[in-house]
């Protein structure tokens, strides 16, 4: 037998072994190579959001958005954000003298109700405003089967009212003021179920100027639908005639969220 005895020859460097950027192939590394929980927040460049696809319209219910609830990221579906909100579905802005401010498919079986805010400036001092709807081939509704009451109250403290049981046309002020300044016709109306075929209500609330004292409008009207759905509507002065155009306007419809 052949005994060896053993020596301690001391410690060996062995150089760092690594791998640069270089030495790595483009697309080389897949998802099987990355560790779960390895990506932290510093690798993450800042557009990561802005560097995506846009979508150019309201998300639909199933869209789903990424949120961290209390430290833990989950997704979300749209539909759990919206609820009981407003969506802007269209509206119009009036900047030179128009006749008629339009604006057309705004309603629709998405939204059983909208909200309708407005301000109008009438060109001629004095001016009376005027409400149609209109169906979905743009065509004003324009049969005596308006009914509405409009009741309010002036800065002098008088009773003012609009009433009609049987109008082409649902009134809604006495003269209008021109004096931009002054602040125009400014006001909100809710419309319920304008979609569904049936009577449409709508309920207003508004104020104006008339030049000389301040009057509200509160109340509201119908039209007593015969089976055609109403997809917009139309303000306009009264008679429709250019002395009776609209200088200024700004119309904003939103949806509002069922549940």
């Amino acid at each position: 037998y052949v005994v060896h005895q053993a020596k301690s020859v001391g410690t060996i460097d062995v150089p760092a072994l690594g791998v640069s950027t270089a030495s790595i192939q483009a697309d080389a590394v897949t998802e099987a190579k990355i560790a779960d929980d390895a990506i932290e927040s510093e690798h993450l460049n800042n557009n990561i959001i802005s560097g995506q696809t846009e979508l150019a319209a309201t998300p639909a219910d199933t869209d789903e958005l990424l949120i961290s609830d209390a430290g833990t990221l989950k997704r979300i579906d749209f539909s759990h954000l919206k609820s009981g909100g407003l969506v802007y579905v269209g509206g119009a802005n009036v900047s030179s003298s128009t006749t008629y401010v339009q604006v057309d498919g705004v309603f629709t079986s998405t939204y059983s109700n909208y909200l309708v805010t407005y301000r109008l400036v009438p060109v001629t001092n004095g001016n009376l405003y005027d409400l149609q709807f209109r169906d979905g081939s743009s065509n004003t509704l324009s049969a005596s089967e308006y009914e509405y009451s409009i009741n309010g109250f002036t800065s002098s403290n008088s009773a003012t009212f609009r009433d009609h049981t049987g109008d082409d046309k649902l009134r809604l002020t006495h003269g209008v003021s021109n004096t931009a300044s002054k602040g125009g016709l400014t006001g909100y109306m809710y419309v319920h179920e304008p979609d569904s075929g049936d009577r449409v209500v709508v309920n207003i609330h508004h104020v104006y100027d008339t030049g000389s004292e301040l009057r509200t409008g509160i109340g509201g009207g119908t039209y007593k639908n015969t089976g055609t759905a109403i997809a917009g509507f139309q303000f306009f002065g009264n008679g429709g005639t250019a002395d009776d155009n609209t200088a200024e306007a700004r119309v904003k419809v939103y949806g509002i969220v069922d549940s």
